[in-house]
């Protein structure tokens, strides 16, 4: 009877992570193909404009065309570029600026915990552990529709997906670079293509960020590679010097790493948070509360960002199929133009994609509970409304990537006690 529940939560689960992929595809993409905003890329710096002509609606000029200087390659950047650039550039609302700088830590958040489960023992040599090669997809085809298939393959494939407490074990050097790595490869290139350009940075510098930061998963692999070899020696000795201390290998490989793990779900909750309280109090705060001595300017951002437009995106709309590039009637595109498309698209890029994250969190740690219970491995057991109540609360602080952190915290900490149960009891 367990395992007939535990067939139908899966296919549930599945089905609902699909579920959001389609609104996801339907709200950023299809949406996309409608209002113009793919059109208006296409032909301005992508592969229908004019080479000479290219030029993205309200950036600084020149538009730096060659990055690699292979043609394909920069052909690819170059759109991507054109996708990224209404977020940083031309006339934007505050709207459009507080919702992108949330979805983009939200996006590092996600990402993040997704590489913590690429490194899980368990899933070493599944395609579920290529999680470098998963972000150069999303890159390219989009988080909403990459994330969600992932996902799928993990609760089909993944051993950690089935109940098994030692298949989560995690190295604990790898946990301990995880951070660096991400603040190297995401952060840091995010930050830099921010920077105000042409005041701060010329044109050239500030499209080849924004070329470099789209890479941020390569990036991430190079830099964990290195840094993973200049550190595994002496953890490769602490590790052996902890199986001949314990003379309990099987406990060492799954209890050590946890605590090591800790500090990753940390700094994923630390974005999380930060950033959806920042955003609730930005969305709550009134613009009539403004002091009348500050600058128009703070007025202004009360008055556009309120929590519809902060957390829902637009609905799509059956009035726009003819806007696009051919509206303009040659001219070139005003600045105005492109920004409050793209936020659309994002948002319902990475919110359809990071609430399929939370189906799939909800899952693993509801079938390891299941299954561990049903084997008599749980002698005691955080209360299964105490964690409801802590997830609600956690969805409200941080959103779903929060919530499914700590939901997938809550069953590293349960393996630990399980694998010292299984232990105990073949000793004695």
């Amino acid at each position: 009877m367990a395992s007939r529940r535990v067939k139908l939560a899966r296919v549930a689960a599945v089905l609902s992570i699909a579920a959001c992929g389609a609104i996801g595809i339907y709200g950023a993409i299809i949406e996309s193909l409608r209002n113009g905003f793919f059109d208006v890329i296409h032909n301005t710096v992508g592969g229908r404009a004019v080479p000479a002509d290219r030029y993205i609606p309200g950036a600084p000029e020149p538009l730096k065309l060659s990055y690699t200087g292979v043609a394909p390659v920069d052909g690819y950047l170059l759109g991507m570029i054109g996708f990224f650039s209404p977020f940083l550039d031309g006339e934007r609302t505050w709207d459009v600026d507080v919702s992108y700088w949330y979805i983009m830590v939200h996006l590092c958040a996600g990402w993040v915990l997704m590489s913590v489960e690429g490194m899980r023992k368990g899933n070493a040599g599944l395609a579920v552990s290529w999680t470098g090669v998963m972000g150069l997809i999303f890159q390219s085809v989009t988080y909403t529709v990459t994330v969600p298939v992932w996902l799928i393959m993990h609760l089909l494939t993944s051993p950690v997906a089935k109940g098994d407490p030692a298949a989560g074990a995690v190295d604990a050097a790898d946990m301990a670079l995880l951070p660096a790595c991400a603040a190297l490869a995401f952060i840091f290139p995010a930050i830099m293509m921010n920077l105000p350009s042409p005041s701060v940075l010329p044109a050239a510098s500030h499209y080849g960020w924004i070329a470099f930061w789209n890479a941020f998963p390569l990036w991430q692999s190079i830099h964990h590679w290195v840094l993973r070899r200049l550190v595994a020696p002496s953890a490769s000795a602490a590790r052996m010097a902890a199986a001949d201390v314990n003379q309990r290998p099987g406990v060492a490989a799954a209890a050590k790493p946890t605590p090591t793990a800790r500090s990753v779900y940390k700094f994923i909750l630390a974005l999380c948070a930060t950033s959806q309280l920042a955003l609730l109090g930005l969305a709550l705060t009134p613009y009539t509360a403004v002091p009348a001595g500050w600058a128009p300017g703070w007025t202004a951002l009360f008055k556009q960002v309120d929590l519809s437009s902060a957390f829902v995106p637009t609905l799509p709309r059956g009035d726009v199929g003819a806007v696009g590039f051919a509206s303009f009637g040659g001219r070139r595109v005003p600045g105005d133009f492109l920004p409050p498309l793209a936020k659309i698209f994002l948002q319902w890029d990475v919110y359809s994609a990071n609430a399929a994250m939370l189906i799939w969190a909800v899952y693993v740690y509801g079938v390891s509970r299941s299954v561990w219970k049903a084997a008599g491995h749980i002698t005691a057991q955080t209360s299964g409304l105490l964690v409801a109540v802590k997830s609600v609360g956690w969805f409200l602080v941080g959103g779903p990537v929060a919530t499914a952190t700590f939901l997938l915290w809550e069953r590293d900490e349960a393996a630990v006690r399980v694998m010292t149960v299984v232990s105990t009891k073949k000793t004695r």
